[in-house]
């Protein structure tokens, strides 16, 4: 029993120290500079109240990573010749999660997004690339999330499972809208509105769900959708899907 308290005694302090440092300081000093830095920037006009730029937030960060995408969405913003551009290199992936953790400071949200990264890196064999990638994110002070449509990880859900044991992964957000063509079973012309797509969106809430359950670890989930004219009076709808069951 001694050695069990004095183990616990010398486990404690610095847990401890860490959490009054943060109670002391919220903003880490690399922070602070970069906010101050930021706000510093911003024409004077700019520099109101309700300016998020420099007070909350320094940067906007993502990744311009794999351009291959295996849906054909009546609203992508993908270039026509986007499945043809090779996938960049680790090296230069990591160039650019460490120029935005230059900008954003310790801690900042990194969008890992392309095209569909999570559809490239496993459709090309590469999926340990990917994993690698959330990993030196996290490593480097960043916050990744991974942004997708999805589909391959609701047929592959030992890839996301990796991702987030292996790799680190936390946040991860799902798009999910009528204006998607190529969801399996979910053939683009006979959905008529957005509610034809809640047992899309319930499969992978449930997907997140297990993969919570089996690993024992936190996985923040999103499901985001493009708002057009033909989807916009199912706005309400989706949010009271959201809100029956948070």
């Amino acid at each position: 029993m001694v050695s069990l308290a004095n183990d616990q005694e010398t486990s404690r302090p610095p847990r401890w120290r860490a959490r009054w440092n943060a109670f002391r300081h919220p903003i880490a000093e690399e922070k602070a500079r970069i906010l101050k830095e930021r706000w510093e920037a911003l024409p004077l006009e700019l520099r109101t109240n309700n300016q998020i730029s420099g007070r909350h937030l320094t940067h906007c960060g993502f990744t311009l990573g794999a351009s291959y995408c295996s849906f054909h969405c009546t609203h992508c913003y993908l270039p026509k010749n986007a499945n043809q551009i090779p996938i960049p290199s680790l090296a230069q992936v990591k160039e650019q999660i460490d120029a935005n953790r230059r900008l954003q400071g310790p801690d900042g949200g990194l969008q890992v997004t392309g095209g569909d990264v999570a559809d490239a890196y496993w459709k090309s064999g590469r999926g340990d690339e990917l994993i690698e990638i959330v990993r030196y994110a996290i490593s480097v002070g960043s916050i990744p999330m991974l942004m997708t449509h999805g589909q391959t990880l609701i047929e592959h859900p030992e890839f996301l499972e990796r991702l987030v044991v292996e790799g680190g992964l936390r946040q991860i957000s799902v798009h999910v809208d009528m204006t998607q063509a190529g969801r399996h079973g979910f053939p683009i012309g006979r959905i008529k509105s957005e509610a034809d797509l809640h047992p899309v969106r319930q499969a992978f809430t449930d997907l997140a769900l297990s993969v919570r359950e089996k690993t024992g670890l936190l996985l923040e989930y999103a499901l985001s959708f493009t708002v057009t004219r033909r989807n916009i009076d199912d706005v309400p709808e989706v949010i009271r899907w959201y809100l029956a069951d948070p």
